[in-house]
């Protein structure tokens, strides 16, 4: 990657921040199906950031479409805060925390995947407020992927802070995963809404 990049090629577009997620996306879901053969996980060894970890380390195996960097436990000096995965483009390097596509993740914990660190800190501007686009990967402990979906979606009908112009809806990155969505959402602070791209990853066979 070329670090002499003009930071004025920096577009806020939905489509072409949303080329670098679905690549991403692509290598995670491939990722996620050799993360559940190739580690073993027992009892408290086994958390989020476990979980992420060994899905990054996997997905930087890949070979990718696009040039772009993982970076794990990304962090905004300035707010104090930081974010599970950030993807450094050629279009955002230099440009700092809040213009890098921001991927939180969870295990879902519908409370903590709405609040907390969650959904609500994209609301807020906590996490990559100058960016139209974000995403979260959820960690299933349950069998049923849908049933977790469907009480995210309930709980964002019912939140009084959080105002959902879309709720979780499936939107295909890959041909055969079905557990993919797309929502969006207004921000306070004047901030344009966000779209929410969301992954869930059914971890029940290994937690």
């Amino acid at each position: 990657m070329s670090k002499n990049i003009n930071a004025s090629v920096f577009q806020h577009s939905d489509g072409f921040h949303l080329t670098y997620l679905s690549e991403a996306y692509r290598i995670l879901i491939a990722s996620y199906s050799e993360m559940l053969t190739k580690n073993n996980y027992t009892g408290v060894s086994c958390n989020e950031n476990k979980l992420r970890d060994d899905l990054i380390k996997i997905a930087e195996t890949k070979e990718s479409n696009l040039k772009f960097e993982w970076v794990t436990e990304s962090r905004n000096l300035v707010k104090s805060n930081r974010i599970d995965v950030t993807l450094i483009t050629p279009y955002s390097l230099g440009l700092g925390f809040e213009k890098q596509i921001g991927i939180e993740c969870k295990i879902v914990g519908v409370d903590s995947y709405v609040n907390g660190n969650g959904i609500i800190s994209f609301i807020s501007g906590k996490y990559t407020s100058q960016m139209p686009i974000a995403g979260m990967i959820g960690f299933i402990t349950v069998p049923t992927v849908k049933s977790k979906v469907d009480e995210i979606n309930k709980k964002l009908k019912e939140h009084t802070q959080i105002k959902t112009n879309k709720y979780l809806l499936f939107y295909k990155f890959v041909d055969g995963f079905n557990e993919s969505y797309h929502s969006n959402h207004d921000r306070e602070k004047q901030l344009p809404s966000i779209d929410i791209y969301h992954l869930m990853f059914d971890c029940s066979s290994i937690i």
